[in-house]
This record gives structure tokens, sequence and C-alpha cells, in this order.
């Protein structure tokens, strides 16, 4: 029976190698990652956990890893092989600058970053920051007048 290949590399081995290395306890490179400590200690032992990705590169930055281990760090943490990474085709080329329109697309631009600066403090002022409408109930105060039901005649 042949063995299966284990994963030479871990998320967590990558992640305590380099804080070994350097000395720092987990609490202190939580404190120079701006992390809490418990967050540390689920990534070292690899403990199964939906790790973000932002996190990850956190803890990289604060081990002043090598740009091979960042790499190897976020694809990890992404769930994306290491190999599968340097597979892929180098990034295209960056699209030129779009031309410019004359004064009608500037006047549109315009517009729309008023637009934009205007809701956004109207947001503001009135604190609402909810993506959809407030729910608004009927109205039946002592003032609203309402007619009765039309009476059904009998058959």
């Amino acid at each position: 029976m042949a063995e299966t290949p284990v994963a030479a590399e871990t998320l967590g081995a990558l992640a305590r190698r380099p804080r070994k290395q350097a000395g720092p306890t987990q609490f202190q490179l939580a404190e120079r990652a701006g992390l809490g400590e418990s967050t540390v200690r689920r990534i070292e032992p690899d403990r199964p956990f939906d790790h973000r990705l932002g996190t990850v590169s956190l803890i990289a930055d604060a081990l002043d890893a090598g740009p091979e281990d960042s790499r190897r760090l976020s694809a990890l943490g992404g769930g994306a092989a290491p190999e599968a990474l340097s597979a892929q085709e180098p990034p295209p080329a960056p699209l030129p600058p779009l031309r410019d329109h004359g004064p009608f697309a500037d006047a549109a631009e315009e517009l729309a970053r008023e637009s934009r600066h205007r809701c956004r403090r109207e947001e503001a002022q009135r604190r609402v920051h909810h993506p959809f409408a407030l729910p608004v109930r009927r109205c039946r105060g002592h003032c609203c007048r309402r007619r009765p039901p039309p009476a059904v005649e009998a058959p």
C-alpha cells in the first residue's frame, strides 16, 4: 500500500517557523500585526478555520517575511495551492488611459461626483446606512378617514 504524500507546508507551519526564528511570542506577533492573540493561536496549530486573506497578510507583514514566504502564506491562507499560483500566467499589460471625450464627459463626471458626495452627506446627516428602504407601517390614526367596506347583497 502506497502512502499518500503529506502536504509539505501548511499555513500554521509557515507562520510558526519565521516567528520562532525571529523570536517574538504569539502575543508580541499579535500586537505587531494588530490582531488578537487568539487569532494567531488558531492559525499556528493548523486548526480547521476559515482564515481571511487580510489576516494572513497582516501576519506576514508583522513577521517581515520575504516575498516568497508572503506568497506562500497568502496562497495557503486563501485556499489556493502555491504550485497553482506559480503556474499562472503573468498579469496582462495595463490598459491605456481613457481618452478625453470633451466637455460633456467632464460635466457628466462632475455631476456624478457631486451626486455621490451629496448622497453620502445626506446619509451621514440622517444616519441612514442600511442598503434597503426602511419599513413603513400604514398610518391609521384618528384623523384618517376611511370608507367602510361595501355592503354585500344577499343572493
